[in-house]
């Protein structure tokens, strides 16, 4: 999404409704992109399956709503993980060169 040269802003059109067409793979997509042992694969993909599940209005929203104070709102008003501000290094730290296209 970061690095979409038509990334939605809105939560309409044809930007966004190809985006969200997609999210529904990135737990497939997942042990492609990450190193995962094989004997957890199965297991980590049903995780990923049961919290897009539980949470695919939230990360439809995420996906127009990108900023580091909406990253951190999710993550402490509605998901309840994050007790403190996060710096961007936090934010970013699963992929750093996000990080150094902001800076």
């Amino acid at each position: 999404v970061l690095f979409s040269e038509e990334r939605p802003i809105v939560a309409s059109g044809l930007a966004f409704a190809s985006l969200a067409s997609k999210l529904p793979s990135v737990c497939t997509d997942f042990s492609m992109r990450h190193a995962i042992k094989a004997a957890s694969r199965a297991h980590i993909k049903e995780q990923c399956e049961d919290f897009f599940d539980e949470h695919e209005q939230l990360l439809r929203r995420l996906a127009v709503e990108r900023s580091p104070r909406s990253a951190h709102a999710i993550c402490s008003r509605e998901l309840r993980l994050c007790k403190t501000d996060l710096t961007l290094t936090q934010l970013y730290s699963h992929s750093p060169e996000a990080l150094d296209s902001l800076l």
